[in-house]
């Protein structure tokens, strides 16, 4: 064989090997020109793909029992044992009140959410990213999308939480003297 036509097929060679990519691109329709190397890193380095996500998936577990009993703990300690307080003692706690049922129901979100993201997550990480690497893609950006999720509704808790503690504030401000004394 020439070199001529040794070149040429390498060329071919080469060309099969950035077909999928190329047909990914133009043929679906479904990448964006920014996201272009993250596909090109899924095709190339499946493994390594892999083990990061594995990390990540790691992380936000043992991130996710941390806030969970934190939360479980704020809500049942701290918020429950309150507002049960001020209610026996008929006090007009309405705000903070508020701020719990606010509370209660984003942590519900939370765990919905995660629930939700923990599923995908699992789904990704069984999913073969060398030979199905357009639907790997595809699922990953779902479930960065849903990982987002996350992140907002722990932000949203934070700030009902937040909220609460100034609620609170004021309330106890409010106390006639007798009260406050009980209190401290």
């Amino acid at each position: 064989m020439n070199r001529t036509a040794r070149v040429l097929m390498g060329l071919v060679a080469f060309g099969f090997l950035l077909a999928p990519v190329a047909t990914a691109q133009t043929n679906q329709g479904q990448l964006k020109p920014d996201n272009e190397g993250i596909f090109t890193h899924i095709t190339m380095d499946c493994f390594h793909v892999k083990l990061k996500l594995s990390k990540v998936h790691e992380r936000d577990g043992v991130m996710r029992v941390t806030l969970g009993q934190a939360y479980d703990s704020l809500s049942s300690k701290l918020i429950t044992k309150l507002n049960t307080k001020i209610a026996s003692q008929n006090l007009d706690g309405g705000k903070l009140l508020a701020h719990a049922a606010a509370f209660q129901k984003e942590h519900a979100a939370f765990i919905d959410s995660y629930k939700t993201y923990e599923f995908a997550m699992n789904h990704l990480l069984k999913s073969d990213c060398r030979t199905q690497s357009q639907q790997f893609y595809l699922e990953l950006k779902t479930v960065q999308s849903m990982r987002q999720e996350v992140h907002q509704r722990v932000g949203k808790l934070q700030r009902i939480a937040n909220d609460y503690y100034v609620a609170f504030e004021a309330f106890e401000a409010s106390l006639p003297g007798q009260l406050k004394e009980q209190h401290e």
